[in-house]
């Protein structure tokens, strides 16, 4: 088992839905949104579960001795800062709105 566990918060695991342009665009309105609010519905349930899983699996290792530090914001920012050249690479390649939500994402 692993003596030391350091927590980061710079990212975040993300589970995509996806569908075939051509069935998507073939739903209803309707369908459309009822499908989108169930999918937010479900990501939220996810997002819930995985906290809650995530929060246990903390105070278990804890209770284990896992010795955990958590960065501080200043640290955070340092490691954030290591990926500037990497934003600016893909940036011209994928476009600012995607990088912008890579990076909202983690945080």
């Amino acid at each position: 088992m692993t003596k030391y566990l350091s927590i980061i918060d710079l990212q975040r695991i993300e589970y995509i839905a996806l569908t075939n342009t051509q069935f998507w665009n073939g739903l209803s309105a309707d369908v459309k949104k009822i499908l989108t609010e169930c999918m937010n519905e479900a990501a939220k349930y996810e997002r819930s579960i995985s906290d809650d899983l995530n929060k246990n699996s903390l105070e278990l290792m804890k209770s284990r001795g896992v010795q955990v530090y958590t960065m501080t914001d200043k640290e955070k920012k340092v490691l954030e800062d290591l990926f500037v050249p990497i934003y600016k690479k893909w940036t011209p390649k994928i476009g600012e709105d995607l990088v912008a939500m890579a990076r909202q994402a983690g945080k």
